[in-house]
């Protein structure tokens, strides 16, 4: 017979899965939290400490922030794969090969 105690779906999960999930969420609240206070820091008056832009500057600044946060995303392993002579395809297996 069973001499296990039937588990709880939420605890048929490993400790590895909540470990990265709560890494996501920590990794989401930083992302969108730095785009609020972005938002802020570029709307407020120059004379509270802002750099004072409308708000079409703004939505322009922050997609050109979103656009180069992507582009950076496949343009950094291109130097490291041209210094080392191997061909990768992410900057977690570039980085490894660069520093050996």
């Amino acid at each position: 017979m069973n001499d296990k105690e039937p588990r709880g779906l939420l605890r048929s999960f490993p400790k590895v899965f909540w470990v990265a999930n709560v890494m996501e969420l920590f990794e989401r609240a930083a992302y969108y939290g730095m785009n609020s206070v972005l938002a802020i820091y570029l709307s407020d008056s120059v004379s509270t400490g802002g750099l004072g832009f409308s708000e079409q500057s703004i939505g322009f600044l922050q997609g050109l922030i979103y656009a180069l946060t992507y582009v950076a995303s496949w343009a950094a392993p291109w130097p490291i794969a041209t210094a080392t002579g191997r061909c990768c395809w992410s900057l977690s297996r570039c980085l490894p090969q660069a520093i050996s």
